[in-house]
């Protein structure tokens, strides 16, 4: 995984790390890249600054939970997390995976197949 600033220089790395991770814009961007490499910028996590307050609605603070494999370190998925701002109390959860993480050849399970069942006995009647 590779970190950069400034998505333009995040770029540059593209085909060499699996994954690399900028800010600097201030809203999120995701895209996989010509080389292979998918380039996830970062929203606003506080950072803005006086843009916080500037307008009539406060700036979004974004963040990014990442997932990655143990054993081959590639990314899994990821929580994308937005709060409404300074003074909001609204949150937001959503949950990604990567293309290239779903099997798209993948046979579908076969629906199972319905079992009888049997009605209860109705019971006798007691003389």
């Amino acid at each position: 995984i590779a970190v950069a600033h400034d998505p333009n220089t995040a770029r540059q790395t593209d085909g060499t790390v699996p994954l690399v991770l900028a800010g600097h814009l201030h809203n999120r961007i995701n895209e996989q890249l010509k080389g292979g490499t998918r380039l996830k910028v970062e929203g606003s996590t506080g950072g803005g600054g006086l843009r916080a307050v500037q307008n009539d609605k406060p700036e979004k603070v974004r963040a990014s939970v990442l997932y990655l494999d143990r054993s081959t370190r590639r990314l899994q998925a990821w929580d994308e997390i937005t709060l409404g701002g300074l003074g909001l109390t609204t949150a937001e959860v959503s949950r990604h995976l990567p293309e290239e993480n779903l099997k798209k050849d993948a046979p579908s399970s076969p629906a199972p197949t319905p079992s009888p069942t049997r009605s209860p006995a109705r019971p006798t009647p007691s003389p």
